[in-house]
């Protein structure tokens, strides 16, 4: 009987492009080197097996991200949402090289040009974005493969090209990495207003000065305020 694993995959590409290898099997243990990292064993809890995670976090998530109105940003903050290198470190780099490939393949099929990624450019893809781009999630991936979708990184002529793929990863990476920061200044901003320079910790008052240094107004104005009686 096929596994819940491989019946995802020949859904996801229908040319069969994806080979699934004997090593991608059920998680039996946790690394024991791992024990201690909390965020690991939250996801090892809820996915104990590959099979689960691919199941979960299928070509179907992509449309119901970009419908939902999440942001990269969003994103990064969900601690559930699993980076590729905590897959990597859980399942070894095997499993997240076939889910890759399996996001990339959904690409491949949506995608009306003459000419598909072959085998060996959609594994060299996948192993290309795995080793560039750890600290991405797996939300980011299929966020990313549905604003490619809808046209939001360009187009492909004839043939779909990797780089065009890995091009256009860059500048979702990019717009994350502004969200994020964007999003930072807000909670800066917003902690300012409410409280006064003495009732923050002391990382958060060396982030006040990072954004004073930086020409910040709010911290600009903080540092100046006299502290409370």
């Amino acid at each position: 009987m096929k596994t819940l694993l491989q019946q995802t995959a020949k859904k996801a590409d229908s040319e069969g492009l994806i080979q699934l290898p004997h090593s991608v099997l059920p998680s039996a243990t946790m690394p024991a080197s791992e024990l201690n990292n909390s965020r690991l064993q939250a996801f090892y809890l809820k996915y104990p097996k590959p099979e689960q995670f691919f199941a979960d976090y299928n070509p179907d998530l992509q449309t119901r991200l970009l419908s939902g109105g999440l942001t990269s940003a969003d994103l990064a903050a969900r601690p559930a949402n699993p980076t590729l290198a905590l897959l990597t470190r859980l399942y070894t780099r095997t499993a997240p090289l076939e889910w890759l490939k399996i996001q990339l393949g959904s690409l491949n099929d949506f995608t009306e040009v003459r000419t598909k990624l072959t085998t060996g450019q959609l594994h060299e893809t996948a192993q290309l974005i795995l080793a560039a781009y750890p600290m991405l999630t797996a939300g980011d991936i299929c966020l990313y493969i549905a604003r490619f979708k809808i046209g939001q990184y360009g187009q492909f002529y004839g043939a779909i090209d990797p780089m065009k793929i890995m091009s256009g990863l860059r500048q979702y990476t990019d717009q994350r990495n502004q969200e994020i920061e964007r999003g930072k200044r807000n909670e800066t901003r917003t902690n300012l207003r409410n409280s006064p320079t003495k009732g923050i910790t002391y990382e958060a008052y060396l982030e006040v000065q990072r954004r004073a240094q930086e020409g910040d107004k709010d911290a600009l104005q903080a540092l100046r305020r006299p502290s409370p009686e």
